[in-house]
């Protein structure tokens, strides 16, 4: 059977991934946008890399254990939606596609990843799911 890395919106996290020693992904939406994600996915439109928040146009995930702590943190303030959304993406896929994109988060190290908006479209591909509101 093959591994899974489970990514989820504000941040992400991997349950099932030794490499990273750590859970699955996680994000908090910001308001208005977890049904919208939940229909649609991740839309480059919606990071287009301006100042402050997420100046770089990527979509962040936290990873691990630590990474659904830091989504659970962020869906519940004032400009997120109260929910975190988690992607499931096999281990090998991610390893390819993604863990170049892997860094720290509060001097954490491997803690989040950050998505180029070009690679939404496979970000897509993995299910995603809302978890319950917090």
């Amino acid at each position: 059977a093959s591994e899974i890395l489970q990514l989820a919106c504000v941040t992400c996290e991997n349950a099932n991934y030794p490499a990273l020693g750590q859970g699955p992904g996680y994000k908090a939406p910001y308001k208005g946008k977890t049904k919208k994600i939940e229909e649609e996915g991740f839309k480059p439109e919606d990071y287009p890399g301006r100042k402050g928040q997420n100046p770089d146009g990527h979509a962040y995930f936290g990873l691990g254990d630590k990474g659904l702590g830091v989504a659970e943190d962020y869906a519940g303030r004032g400009p997120y939606d109260g929910t975190v959304v988690e992607i499931k993406i096999p281990r090998a896929d991610f390893d390819q596609h993604f863990d170049k994109f892997v860094g720290s988060h509060n001097g954490v190290p491997r803690a989040e990843v950050g998505i180029p908006k070009e690679m939404l479209g496979l970000l897509n591909s993995y299910p995603l799911r809302v978890m319950a509101e917090l």
